[in-house]
């Protein structure tokens, strides 16, 4: 292991290398990681949050917070811990494009290729929603009329960004996020059973092909969002076939992974909180719920992190990957609520830098995941997996039963009360650090699972029921209102 400079770059690499090499690791500025496996083979950059994700492996346990983390030089862990590393796959031959990424608008230009049902009502979403991130939408669709009416209608809606232009499909790429809402194939009201996108994708993989090698061509930097089904497949055809030569050859010139984001999990999301709202089997979800996989088929809606059960998970999974086929039933296409939680409110949230939704490229596939755009590179949800017992989780607060709380982590609560949502500022940092663990057990304590054991460190002690009114470092601030209840915290930026 060494430390190396590179270009007005320090990087850090366990294989030999021709920089000039450093005597110790800088306190301050962005460390690259330098590691090496097959291009394409898994993400050519991404932010690191955890020492556990300072490996080449890559998998279901990159986003496993149990998984074990190598021992770390004092400077380096601080370093990751500060959120100033980021990986590089040193093997794909255009490597040092990677060492310097674009810098982040404040506010970005998006253009959106067809406007039928979803990118119509995508497009509304946007301008309504978006003008703190977006400062251009152009609007693309190779039928006529169809852009000149919805230029025409967009413009009259009285908000002054984002601005609505007309952008012809040769300047398609003229942005620094494209949307990929065109589908040559969409099945009627009549079809009421099966994947039905999966049946999407023979007619729109070539198109989602051709707009990729058009990328290739225009050597473009930005985003390419897929909102088209079958998303996730999508995602991939269009990675790959941007990577190809003329014949048919990979030869690495075209998109990067991080370039390229599905966006079809977020509705899923949201379905699965619907349900959870309207049933009280499933209230764990609203508290930290999470969801993984496609936009369809695949999908796993893990009920609850902390308190996971499996059978009420796979109930709620399939209420989820059933509800457009519950709204084909009653005789309408699903599109509204894909055109707003997947696509634009999403997006937005991307672009914000917030958590969010979608699908990014991990081990070599397109999976949906909790995700955001980390100041040091993209970023994975990064959370301990469900394994039985209770333990620090990035969760916001909950009591426990009764109302002397339980000595039993794993008893049922009664009266479960939600706190407000934390400050504006922990929402951006992804920071939800709260979790009782009843008065029994003293924060100190090391709470071993089947898993990984955990150590919290203790708080002031506040109500159960009150989100204290400020934090300081991601640290809760007394309150002195009510009983008070052990807690513990872990401020989690996966």
């Amino acid at each position: 292991m060494a430390y190396y400079s590179y270009k007005n770059h320090v990087l850090y690499t366990e294989a030999p290398f021709s920089g000039q090499p450093l005597d110790r690791l800088p306190e301050t500025g962005e460390v690259i990681w330098l590691f090496r496996r097959p291009p394409l083979a898994g993400r050519e950059t991404f932010a690191v949050t955890d020492p556990a994700l300072l490996t080449v492996s890559e998998g279901p346990k990159t986003l496993d917070a149990s998984a074990p983390a190598p021992p770390l030089p004092p400077e380096l862990a601080a370093a990751v811990a500060a959120g100033r590393v980021r990986g590089v796959n040193g093997a794909h031959p255009r490597w040092e494009e990677l060492l310097d990424l674009p810098p982040r608008r404040e506010k970005v230009r998006v253009n959106l290729l067809a406007l039928g049902d979803v990118g119509s009502t995508l497009a509304i979403g946007l301008k309504l929603l978006g003008g703190d991130v977006i400062s251009t939408l152009g609007l693309c669709d190779v039928r006529e009329n169809v852009p000149e009416r919805w230029e025409f209608e967009l413009g009259q809606i009285a908000v002054p960004s984002p601005q609505v232009r007309i952008v012809p499909p040769e300047e398609v790429f003229d942005c620094d996020v494209f949307l990929f809402c065109a589908s040559r194939f969409v099945p009627d009201t009549a079809v009421k059973s099966g994947d039905v996108r999966m049946a999407q994708y023979q007619l729109n993989r070539p198109l989602a092909a051709a707009y990729a090698r058009q990328a290739r061509e225009r050597g473009y930097r930005g985003m390419f969002c897929v909102v088209s089904d079958p998303v996730d497949p999508l995602c991939r055809a269009a990675l790959l076939e941007s990577n190809r030569n003329e014949a048919g050859e990979p030869d690495y010139l075209g998109l990067f992974p991080h370039q390229v984001r599905g966006f079809g999990l977020g509705v899923m999301n949201a379905r699965a909180r619907y349900y959870a709202q309207r049933d009280p089997r499933f209230a764990d979800f609203l508290m930290d719920g999470r969801s993984y996989g496609p936009h369809g088929e695949g999908l796993v809606v893990a009920n609850s992190l902390s308190r996971y059960d499996d059978a009420l998970s796979r109930e709620l999974t399939e209420k989820t990957k059933r509800a457009n086929l519950d709204m084909r039933a009653m005789g309408f296409k699903p599109y509204v609520a894909p055109a707003l939680s997947s696509g634009a409110l999403s997006l937005l949230s991307c672009l914000r830098g917030e958590w969010q939704y979608s699908s990014v490229y991990l081990d070599g596939v397109f999976m949906g995941v909790r995700n955001r755009l980390a100041p040091n590179g993209p970023a994975a949800g990064f959370w301990a997996v469900p394994c039985g017992g209770r333990t620090c989780w990035p969760g916001w607060r909950r009591p426990w039963s009764g109302s002397g709380g339980s000595s039993n982590p794993a008893a049922p609560r009664k009266n479960a009360l939600m706190p407000p949502p934390p400050g504006e500022n922990a929402r951006k940092r992804g920071e939800y650090p709260w979790r009782d663990i009843g008065p029994s057990l003293p924060c100190s304590t090391t709470l071993t699972r089947p898993c990984v054991p955990r150590t919290c460190r203790t708080t002031p002690s506040f109500p159960a029921w009150v989100w204290p009114p400020g934090t300081s470092g991601g640290r809760p601030t007394p309150s002195a209102a009510g009983s008070a209840w052990t807690a513990c915290w872990r401020t989690c930026t996966p």
